[in-house]
């Protein structure tokens, strides 16, 4: 044990947490969510409209592996103009035992990976199998984490890519294509999206994306961007004809625009952790014959089951 607070450079995080490792810790993750085996405080959200920006500040304890952490994050809206990260992001964690703080992690890639880690088991879980067509809303550093998580579970052929800016567009296409090895189409038209079985957005909208009429009755979807009530990226009609899963009950239906609006235009959401599903064998990959939502806002579980993982590969690294 070294005898200062080591620090976990973000290239370090990337290394020690590859996707696959990712998202199989999203399993146990949230599992723990829906067994309240961890204790997740509603995170502080901190906003800042004079600098076009917010804050959270996310808490959590796991009582199973006796650990606990905090996240801050900062989510500026004009950086990615300025042609800095949307996200920046710190973590500690600390054993609980003891009291003692373990590590302070650089966490704009951990906050990356562990979103699109939770795609990726939403997507092994939800979505048909013989998927191979694709389409991400939005070309950030939260997009190509989510292709990357599902091409890791998935032979993703075709990426459909919906940017409204051009050369972030083009940029983005280029990197995805070389390092997935796949074609990436930058579309403007929606019809293309009846072709799509995975569909994720990851995009700061606060109006639906696309229209529901594009939307097959056997695709899936990864929705990730809106994280505050007034925020969306789903139109209502899709919400009411999907079957909706998400990470965790309590905090969408207070933080997620997604479902808050439609429920607040009289609708009756219905809606499954998918920790609760999970433990049950009976259910397998692609269980689901028709449209399925995955709504996530991020949920501090994540943060720290990945964090411990990430401390006891570093810890092994400099002990050999």
């Amino acid at each position: 044990m070294p005898d200062k607070i080591p620090f976990i450079t973000d290239e370090q995080v990337k290394n020690l947490l590859p996707m696959n490792e990712a998202i199989d810790l999203m399993k146990k993750a949230f599992i723990q969510i829906s067994q309240k085996s961890v204790a997740i405080p509603q995170r502080i959200n901190i906003e800042m409209p004079e600098v076009n920006a917010d804050s959270l500040i996310m808490p959590v304890y796991s009582s199973e592996d006796k650990k606990y952490g905090v996240k801050i994050v900062s989510l500026n809206q004009d950086n990615p103009s300025k042609k800095l990260p949307f996200i920046h992001a710190m973590m500690v964690l600390f054993d609980a035992e003891n009291g003692k703080p373990l590590a302070l992690l650089d966490a704009e890639n951990l906050t990356a990976i562990r979103t699109g880690a939770a795609s990726g088991l939403a997507t092994r879980l939800l979505s048909n199998p013989e998927s191979n067509v694709a389409a991400i809303f939005g070309a950030g550093v939260q997009a190509k984490y989510q292709l990357k998580a599902i091409c890791e579970v998935r032979d993703i052929k075709k990426i459909f890519l919906f940017e409204k800016i051009e050369e972030k567009a083009s940029s983005f296409k280029t990197e995805m294509e070389n390092e997935l090895d796949t074609i990436v189409q930058i579309k403007n038209n929606q019809t293309n999206l009846i072709d799509a079985q995975i569909i994720c957005t990851a995009t700061t909208s606060t109006i639906p994306v696309f229209d529901d009429k594009y939307i097959s009755t056997n695709s899936h979807i990864n929705a990730i961007g809106a994280y505050q009530p007034d925020k969306r990226e789903i139109p209502t009609e899709t919400i009411k004809r999907a079957s909706i899963f998400v990470d965790s009950k309590d905090a969408c239906f207070k933080e997620a625009g997604d479902l808050i609006m439609p429920l607040n235009e009289g609708y009756n959401i219905r809606v499954t952790e998918i920790g609760e599903v999970l433990p049950n064998k009976k259910f397998k990959e692609g269980f689901v014959k028709e449209l399925t939502l995955f709504k996530s806002v991020g949920n501090a579980a994540q943060d720290l089951i990945c964090a411990i993982h990430i401390f006891k590969k570093f810890l092994n690294q400099i002990e050999t």
